[in-house]
C-alpha cells in the first residue's frame, strides 16, 4: 500500500489528509472496490513476469482514474455505458 500512497493519484492526498476517504471514492474509479481490484490483479500479473510492482504502479498512475475522465459511450445492444 505505501506504493500507491506514494504514486497514485488520490492515495497520495489522502496520505496528506487533504482527501477524505468518501472524497477519494466519489472521486476516483480505483476508490471502489473493483478499481483496487484491478490494480492489484496487474501488480500480481507484473510480479508473475518478473517485472518491479514500483514499475507498474508508476505507469498506471499516469492514466486518468479520475470518473469525471470517463467518455461517453454505449455497449453493443446500444444502451448508454457510465460517462454517457
Amino acid at each position: 500500500m505505501r506504493m500507491f500512497s506514494r504514486t497514485l493519484p488520490g492515495w497520495r492526498e489522502m496520505k496528506r489528509g487533504v482527501l477524505s476517504f468518501k472524497e477519494f471514492k466519489d472521486i476516483y474509479l480505483h476508490g471502489s472496490t473493483a478499481g483496487l481490484y484491478t490494480i492489484a490483479n496487474v501488480v500480481a500479473a507484473a510480479r508473475q513476469q518478473r517485472l518491479s510492482p514500483q514499475l507498474v504502479i508508476d505507469e498506471l498512475a499516469k492514466l486518468s482514474w479520475r470518473k469525471d475522465a470517463l467518455r461517453p459511450a454505449k455497449d453493443h445492444d446500444g444502451q448508454d455505458i457510465y460517462g454517457a
